[in-house]
């Protein structure tokens, strides 16, 4: 069954640049991964240091070989010292 992740990030004012260096290789990584239908990148309009990415995955082993990839352990150590918060993660 096709899955469908909505990540909502909030990065430090001031770092956005930073975020998205890397959120942009992020996006490109992982759109060219098996089982990934689309990996999208999108800023909040009335708030400069939110953003979410939108994910669909064709079933959970997409998503799974997603979240145990080099690339995705990789984006979110170098990321953390960016974020304000916890992430917001929700699955469908």
């Amino acid at each position: 069954m096709q899955k469908v992740i909505i990540a909502q990030i909030a990065i430090q004012q001031g770092k956005e640049n930073d975020f998205l260096k890397l959120a942009i290789e992020m996006v490109k990584t992982s759109n060219a991964e098996t089982g990934c239908i689309t990996y999208r990148l999108h800023k909040d309009l009335f708030n400069e240091s939110n953003y979410l990415f939108y994910e669909e995955y064709i079933d959970s082993k997409a998503v799974d070989a997603h979240n145990n990839s080099t690339h995705f352990h990789q984006f979110i150590k170098d990321i953390t010292p960016l974020i304000t918060k916890e992430p917001i993660i929700n699955i469908y």
